[in-house]
């Protein structure tokens, strides 16, 4: 890189650092608003300032900024647990809910902690890598930071990004970096990319092509806990042999429609369960009184985990971290966040159970995942109400095509293999 790109480049990051500093009480504001819903906002905010009590040696940091990245990432941090049983692993998220799923996820360990991840000014990020002292950066998928990535530069702290994705809008977004090809994105250590297009927009922002591997997506690597049979055991028996189907992960605007055809399916199907499970816990409350609002009757989850009465209609799934445990109650899976303008959720779940999925339209989040699942003609993409009652009746009353729909499911998710050994691979050539 050539001196004057490299003094533009500090210049940047000093006028960056003090508008995202400036900007910070509108971050607070915003917080403050979502705390009405979410009491957890309110909590920890001097992690944010890079203020944690942590005081840690030769630490693994890994950054995973919500749920799904905390999700998809398990396989892989718990083999870099295991291959390295004597480092300090720090976790940090930006969202609450991933806190908590950190937390479960880690619970049996005594050598991962977690904190929210400082804002992204020079000060805070110094102060939050004196005392977590990391001696590799791993970002889960893809969130960057230019102060944090240049004090890692600065410390010539490898930084690595696992299970890589960069969708146009971000790459668009990053491209716009006054001099970041020569200063941040050509010195990031190893990029893992999910797909060729991914690494090709990588290659394109300045990533040298030597230090990207396509490896495929981490969500693929899921492995189903043995034991979901034993636990689901005494509420399984108080089900007996109704039909079930879950929708699961669903946003504001998109319990409507799937009340609708579930008020419809009873017309045809009337011993029929449906487990609606909302993707924010602060929607909990919000999304029982849209069901009361329908001549529907409701159990919530939180009042009884060991079993369902005959007389329920839907059953909320208010609690965190059972999605998988719901989903393998189910015959058929809706995967929400698709009916609404938000790219949908990870479909790999149920599929992994070879259960039937249904999706709406809204994939953008999980191109590359559908496009593999379409191959195997794996996924029904409706777009109403009136839609998915008739692919819910028609599943529910075709044994045939039942299975046939749920071993296409399970097939499209098999397809990738040893994802996990490969971004291992590269990680651990820097530990």
């Amino acid at each position: 890189m050539s001196k004057l790109s490299k003094i533009f480049y500090n210049i940047f990051i000093y006028i960056y650092s003090g508008i995202f500093t400036a900007y910070i009480p509108i971050i607070y504001i915003k917080k403050l608003k979502r705390s009405l819903k979410n009491k957890l906002y309110r909590k920890r905010w001097s992690e944010r300032f890079g203020n944690t009590k942590l005081r840690l040696k030769n630490s693994i940091w890994i950054h995973s900024v919500s749920v799904g990245e905390s999700l998809s990432a398990e396989p892989l941090v718990k083999k870099l647990l295991e291959k390295n049983p004597n480092r300090n692993f720090i976790i940090t998220t930006t969202t609450p809910t991933g806190s908590d799923i950190v937390k479960e996820l880690y619970k049996d360990y005594k050598n991962v902690y977690h904190t929210y991840i400082p804002y992204d000014t020079k000060s805070f990020v110094s102060q939050f890598m004196a005392r977590v002292n990391p001696k590799v950066f791993i970002i889960i998928e893809t969130e960057i930071w230019p102060s944090i990535l240049n004090k890692c530069f600065k410390e010539e702290i490898p930084v690595i990004i696992a299970n890589a994705r960069l969708s146009y809008r971000s790459f668009r977004r990053y491209i716009k970096i006054p001099f970041a090809s020569d200063n941040l994105f050509n010195r990031i250590s190893h990029i893992s990319a999910q797909t060729h297009k991914d690494a090709k927009r990588f290659a394109t922002l300045g990533v040298d092509k030597s230090n990207i591997t396509v490896t495929g997506n981490l969500k693929y690597s899921l492995k189903v806990p043995n034991n979901l049979e034993n636990e689901s055991k005494e509420i399984r028996e108080s089900i007996k042999n109704r039909p079930i189907w879950i929708a699961a992960s669903t946003h504001r605007g998109e319990e409507e429609i799937i009340l609708k055809a579930h008020e419809n399916i009873l017309n045809i199907i009337p011993n029929c369960l449906l487990i609606l499970v909302p993707r924010h816990k602060e929607r909990f409350n919000e999304v029982s009184g849209i069901i009361n609002n329908y001549s529907l009757t409701q159990q919530r989850r939180t009042k009884s985990k060991s079993y369902i009465s005959n007389e329920t209609q839907v059953y909320l799934g208010d609690t965190m971290g059972e999605l998988l445990n719901l989903y393998f109650l189910s015959d058929v899976a809706f995967v929400g966040g698709s009916l609404v303008n938000n790219g949908g959720h990870n479909f790999l779940e149920p599929a992994a159970l070879s259960k039937a999925i249904i999706t709406g339209p809204s994939l953008f989040n999980f191109r590359a995942i559908a496009e593999s699942f379409k191959k195997f003609n794996a996924l029904n993409i409706i777009n109403t109400d009136q839609e998915l009652f008739k692919i819910i009746t028609s599943l529910l009353n075709d044994k045939g095509l039942l299975e046939k729909n749920s071993t296409a499911a399970y097939k499209a998710f098999k397809q990738n293999n040893n994802v996990v050994d490969k971004q291992f691979k590269e990680i651990q050539k820097f530990l």
